[in-house]
């Protein structure tokens, strides 16, 4: 899959420890910016009577500016200084390795699920306990994604109070990254994974959804995620060596949708057909 990562997090500590070290230092962003342009938006964040270090990054053109802004506010005047400064070369080799991080993002393998999770099959996040199969498959992926994205939410939540919301803007994307989870079976499902800020708790949470319409069985079957979705279809099953894994999964998760099966399948090896209407379900079987 063709799945964007998120910037490493090595990069953003070190780049954190340099950048945000000060309380008064700000981080802005202005895209496109000249160096004029950047000193004025850096000289709009001034606060009164207080020196503030302002880093403005122009992530469009991989450009980066340091300034020292200080407003003295006096009785009918107001007057605000904004010097340039240099970017210490330890500051600006990093933000590099991070605008290359981000130009040529690595790729997420699909991800598969060990067997001791206990959800053996796509099958069963549409089943009678798919509910809770579904909600015990995101917590196993919330726990485990420091190991299978290589990104540590701890440290990232550490320097929470440095990046603030710009933590948003600028690292997390907006759109879902998709996951695709590879289930004991040979099934598979997609995962929509997304960061958000929990402004509350000062941290970034990862949430974690089932993508409607990705889950597909061993046999390369769609699997229906509501009666409706049932309707009208039909699932060609192979049950060779008394293989009726998915049969038998298709045939649990049609029952509890309240569609009645009639027809029967012949364990051996036989190829099974089932179709659906909006009512009941039928299966039929011919030797391979």
């Amino acid at each position: 899959m063709n799945i964007v990562r998120l910037v490493v997090i090595s990069a953003l500590l070190v780049f954190s420890s340099s950048l945000w070290s000060s309380t008064t230092d700000e981080v802005i962003s202005c895209e496109g910016c000249s160096t004029s342009q950047a000193s004025t938006s850096a000289a709009a964040v001034g606060i009164p009577n207080t020196l503030v270090y302002v880093y403005v990054v122009n992530a469009e053109d991989e450009l980066i500016w340091r300034f020292s802004v200080f407003v003295v506010v006096e009785p009918g005047e107001t007057l605000t200084r904004v010097r340039q400064l240099s970017v210490d070369t330890f500051a600006q080799d990093t933000f590099d390795e991070w605008m290359d991080i981000k130009n040529n993002p690595p790729v997420i393998q699909d991800y598969n699920l060990p067997g001791g999770v206990g959800i053996g099959s796509a099958w069963d996040l549409w089943g009678p306990n798919g509910s809770v199969n579904q909600l015990a498959l995101i917590n196993h992926m919330d726990a485990t994604q420091n190991t299978w994205f290589g990104f540590d939410f701890g440290e990232l939540n550490a320097i929470w109070p440095a990046l603030g919301n710009r933590l948003i803007e600028w690292v997390i994307p907006v759109q879902p990254i998709d996951i695709k989870v590879i289930f004991p079976d040979g099934s598979s499902a997609e995962l929509d994974w997304v960061l958000v800020a929990n402004e509350s708790l000062k941290r970034v949470d990862a949430s974690f959804t089932v993508s409607a319409g990705s889950s597909i069985d061993a046999d390369g079957n769609p699997i229906p995620e509501t009666p409706q979705e049932a309707n009208g279809e039909t699932w060609i099953f192979d049950t060779g060596g008394d293989n009726t894994d998915n049969l038998d999964n298709w045939e649990t998760v049609m029952s509890f949708y309240g569609l009645g099966i009639s027809g029967s399948y012949i364990s051996g090896s036989h190829t099974c057909m089932s179709s659906c209407d909006v009512t009941s379900c039928t299966v039929s079987c011919t030797a391979n």
